[in-house]
C-alpha cells in the first residue's frame, strides 16, 4: 500500500533529513517530506476534502499506508502523511508543524482539510 517512492528506508531517511535540515518548505517537490495518496483517476467520488494524518510518536509513517490507501481509493480522499525528522510531529512547546501548506501544494484542488 505504500507508494513506490517511499518503500525503501533510504527514501524515508532522506525525507527525515530534509525535515531536520529545514528544507521541507524550500524544496520544489511537495512530496519530499510527506507520503501522499491520490484517489485513482477512475474514482466515482470527486472529493474536495483532504486528510492530513499525523502519525504516532516514533512510528514509521509507512505503517499507516494501508489505512491511508483505503481512504484514498475507497472514499476518494487525497491524503498526506507528513514525515518528521524524529517521527515527532510537533516541536516541544508548540503545536505548529506547518505541514498544511505542503499538503496544499501537493493537492491544490482540495478545499477543506481534516487533521
Amino acid at each position: 500500500a505504500t507508494p513506490e517512492a517511499f518503500r525503501s528506508d533510504a527514501a524515508v531517511d532522506a525525507a527525515r533529513a530534509n525535515d531536520a535540515d529545514g528544507l521541507c518548505f524550500t524544496l520544489d517537490d511537495p512530496t519530499a517530506c510527506q507520503i501522499t495518496f491520490s484517489p485513482p483517476p477512475d474514482t466515482a467520488v470527486d472529493s474536495k476534502v483532504g486528510v492530513i494524518f499525523f502519525g504516532g510518536f516514533l512510528v514509521d509513517p509507512r505503517s499507516y499506508s494501508p489505512m491511508m490507501r483505503m481512504l484514498s481509493d475507497t472514499y476518494g480522499l487525497s491524503v498526506s502523511v507528513p514525515i518528521f525528522a524524529k517521527d515527532l510531529a510537533f516541536k516541544v512547546g508548540t503545536c505548529e508543524s506547518g505541514r498544511l501548506s505542503l499538503a496544499q501544494r501537493a493537492f491544490p484542488d482540495i478545499e477543506k482539510w481534516v487533521f
